[in-house]
């Protein structure tokens, strides 16, 4: 791990000149800033062909821009925590969050007099994500709207709204490659992918129109520099693809998704797997999550983002059968739920930093940054209790008087920010950093 600090020199005679206006007026003098680079112990290169291609590409200098001037801005203590500063010709900074779950709870929490509006629920993390170059999010939903029905579990539909919500925070790459995206059968995909077509910028991941678009890279270019993005799951909760329509959700399967990877080498500089895999509840990761991740490694894929335990598990660097360096993020946890266990309160999200130089593309910087859900518990009506006011903060700023009322203490405890803080350390270990320091 390494920290970078930047220091601000004065000239003599500012400095003189601040001195003799803090012994007239009694303020403080001016002091140095200095900001922390993501870091990690290791680097992964690779030489993937920078050629044109038939993909569709989602960029342009003047989509990033939009991006950064057009979103709400926020006062909240996350922007000085970011810990890197905008990316520059040939840098690309990436942000990846986790399950995005909408129980009931949460989608009633939203409900507003003219439909839904959940951006407040992000509000501090939304420096995050305004201020990267491409920000990523697993959506563990159809986002089919009122027309097939709303609700959460055990089959889940969300508003379109939400889908909105994601776009107007900075969200450039959603994946719904997920267990839930056949909850309401075939016409929640079609429904999905009718609403994400209001949004051409975005990089829809893991469900199809039909077979054109599954044998389609999805790519965004940002900075001179190209990502493929691509998403898998391991199942649809027993719910079965109607016949003839397999292109509608990608399944994990290790042919297809060689075949997939080998597309996305001519067609961009890095590939970003979105998966979702692993034991529901485990901060343990399995052997079968173990043996894809060398698989993709040895395909060549520079990072992988892990979705579905709903808890975090670890992170580290695989070595494919070529010497390159894969980063696997084996689960990121939730970004938001209302789930009643301790351990599910606490996520994580994924900072990583592409180069490319000379034409050969590393990850340079990497680090992961505990997140937590914070909900409120109105048990005023003992028959009409209710979650409420959820939000999303950073472990690092959380604070034990907010621990103190969160909801999850009428279901689970102990809960506080120390039995957070020893989750995370036990769980990430050396990748683990408390951004206070």
């Amino acid at each position: 791990m390494f920290i970078r600090h930047f220091r601000y020199k004065l000239p003599a005679f500012l400095i003189a000149s601040a001195l003799l206006l803090t012994i007239l007026s009694g303020c403080n003098p001016i002091g140095n800033t200095s900001s922390a680079p993501m870091s990690s112990d290791n680097s992964s290169s690779v030489g993937h062909a920078d050629t044109a291609s038939d993909d569709t590409t989602f960029d342009s200098s003047s989509e990033a821009a939009s991006k950064t001037s057009s979103l709400p801005t926020h006062s909240s203590s996350s922007s000085k925590a970011q810990s890197y500063s905008g990316g520059t010709d040939g840098t690309v900074d990436l942000f990846a969050a986790g399950d995005n779950i909408y129980h009931d709870s949460v989608i009633n929490s939203g409900r507003t007099a003219n439909g839904f509006d959940f951006t407040h629920y992000y509000e501090y993390l939304a420096n995050d994500i305004k201020n990267a170059d491409i920000a990523m999010i697993n959506q563990e939903s159809p986002l089919g709207g009122e027309a097939i029905g709303i609700g959460g579990y055990p089959n889940f539909n969300s508003p379109q709204e939400l889908g909105d919500n994601l776009v107007s925070l900075g969200f450039d790459v959603i994946s719904q490659a997920n267990n839930h995206m056949l909850d309401k059968g075939a016409k929640g995909i079609t429904k999905t992918i009718q609403f994400w077509k209001k949004y051409p910028q975005i990089a829809l991941i893991g469900i199809n129109e039909n077979q054109s678009e599954r044998n389609r890279t999805r790519t965004i270019e940002r900075n001179g520099v190209k990502i493929a993005f691509l998403a898998y799951t391991y199942g649809t909760n027993g719910y079965k693809v109607p016949s003839g329509q397999d292109y509608l959700i990608n399944m994990i399967d290790r042919a297809a998704i060689k075949k997939d990877v080998e597309r996305a080498k001519g067609e961009a500089d890095a590939i970003v797997v979105s998966i979702h895999w692993g034991v529901e509840y485990s901060t343990t990761t399995s052997s079968t999550q173990t043996s894809l991740a060398q698989y993709l490694a040895d395909l060549g894929v520079d990072l992988v983002i892990g979705h579905h335990p709903h808890v975090i598990q670890r992170v580290n660097w695989v070595t494919g059968s070529g010497g390159n360096k894969t980063l696997v993020y084996y689960s990121l946890g939730n970004f938001l739920s209302s789930q009643e266990k301790v351990p599910r309160m606490l996520g994580a999200v994924a900072n990583v930093r592409f180069v490319k130089k000379n034409g050969t593309t590393s990850i340079t910087q990497a680090k992961i940054t505990p997140v937590v859900t914070h909900f409120e518990y109105d048990g005023s009506q003992k028959e009409n209790y209710q979650k409420k006011d959820f939000k999303i903060y950073k472990l690092s700023e959380y604070t034990e008087a907010l621990a103190s009322h969160h909801g999850i203490k009428h279901y689970d405890n102990p809960f506080s920010v120390s039995t957070l803080q020893s989750l995370a350390k036990n769980v990430l270990k050396d990748w683990y950093t408390d951004e206070k320091q």
